[in-house]
């Protein structure tokens, strides 16, 4: 073979090379264009299912929505953002914020204020804020805006609006029949405290003067005895109308804590006793005292001991004690009676809660746990109750400033 044959054969081979590498390029290439586009198609699909649902969630819930980007371009909004503030589709269709922000506004008596208050919000750029809007018709909206942000890059806005109207009118009703209720019960309190009063002073007077048969004498132990708990369930509810009407006055004075642990009790004695329970006090240094009215304390504290003597099987023990932490006079009230459930000890001083005891019948209204409160907090003091659980027995903490010369 001559030389120009072997040239000829080598340039031939090469060329068929560089064909063979071309062609396995292209199908190669072809092969990655296929599969890019196959993953297109599957993103695009993906992303068509997510906006159709993002398009479902924003139709199905009862909230008014509107999707903002940075630059205050409207990017999305339901049927129920048009409905609620009764927007022209044409200005919808619009896109711009600018519109629809003025359009909402003329529903305002101060259009001014509220498109000053959007113009505040994406100012300061606030991850979140909230708004409580009163329109010119009575409706009462609430405004939610939360920014969107992707990579720490702020993208947009989305503002949620929900009519609350019937909510707060709900709420005012609720509040003025509680009002009514608290009015009933002072006024009814006031009208009873009289003629219990006449009972009580008559049927002392037939204990001392009337037959000496023990029969009538223990048929009159017991109208006494009902008397005073009538009387002491009508002082509850006046107090009850005194707190909720602000009408309570207190009367303070320089009293020492160890006093007012002696008078409630000795108040409290006559239960105590007919239950058979035993009362231990530990007093407090004799020094310490507060600055308080007297009077109310002592309420405090022999509605705690009473309390605890209702709540306990005949028998018991009860213990009153009394120290000085952390410039605070504490006060606490420690029995072995039937206990707290742990879910009612954060609803246990409010009005009208009882604890329901099986096999056993409590008197009272429940009321009286929510004037301890009341009494302490007016004090400027806490009030807590702890307990382990049901049969495990419970004890009731009182806080109370030390005694400090008031400012004159």
């Amino acid at each position: 073979m001559t030389g120009d044959e072997r040239e000829n054969d080598l340039i031939r081979s090469v060329a068929l090379q560089n064909a063979s590498s071309i062609l396995i390029a292209r199908q190669r290439a072809e092969q990655e264009l296929l599969e890019a586009k196959q993953a297109l198609e599957k993103k695009t699909e993906e992303l068509a299912q997510s906006l159709s649902m993002m398009r479902a969630t924003l139709e199905s819930t009862t909230d008014a929505i509107l999707v903002t980007d940075e630059q205050g371009v409207i990017t999305d909004f339901n049927e129920n953002f048009v409905e609620m503030w009764r927007i022209p589709r044409e200005i919808m269709d619009s896109r711009q914020h600018r519109l629809v922000r003025d359009a909402i506004s003329q529903r305002f008596e101060n259009p001014k204020q509220y498109d000053s208050r959007i113009d505040e919000i994406y100012s300061a750029a606030a991850p979140q804020a909230s708004d409580v809007l009163e329109l010119a018709d009575g409706r009462i909206i609430e405004r939610f805006s939360k920014v969107q942000s992707v990579e720490g890059r702020i993208v947009g806005r989305v503002w949620t609006f929900r009519d609350i109207t019937e909510r707060r009118l709900t709420e005012k009703a609720l509040i003025e029949a509680d009002r009514r209720k608290d009015e009933f019960l002072s006024v009814l309190a006031h009208e009873l405290r009289n003629p219990l009063a006449a009972v009580l002073m008559a049927v002392r007077l037939l204990q001392r003067k009337g037959p000496p048969d023990p029969a009538l004498q223990n048929l009159r132990a017991i109208i006494v005895r009902q008397t005073l708990l009538l009387t002491k369930l009508v002082d509850d509810l006046l107090d009850v109308g005194r707190i909720t009407t602000g009408k309570m006055r207190l009367e303070k004075k320089h009293v020492a804590l160890n006093t007012i642990l002696k008078e409630a009790a000795e108040v409290c004695t006559l239960l105590i006793e007919r239950r058979n329970h035993t009362l231990s006090v530990q007093f407090a240094d004799p020094s310490l005292s507060l600055y308080v009215d007297a009077a109310r304390i002592v309420q405090v504290v022999s509605n705690l001991l009473n309390n605890a003597a209702k709540y306990m099987n005949d028998g018991g023990q009860i213990e009153l004690a009394a120290s000085e932490e952390d410039g605070n006079a504490v006060i606490r009230v420690r029995d072995k009676g039937f206990g707290i459930p742990r879910e009612m000890l954060d609803r246990i001083f409010q009005r009208f809660v009882q604890i329901s005891t099986p096999g056993r019948s409590v008197d009272g209204l429940g009321i009286g746990l929510s004037v301890v409160k009341a009494l302490v907090e007016r004090h400027g003091g806490t009030v807590e109750a702890a307990s382990e659980g049901l049969g495990k027995g419970s004890e009731f903490i009182v806080r109370l400033p030390v005694s400090v010369e008031p400012n004159e």
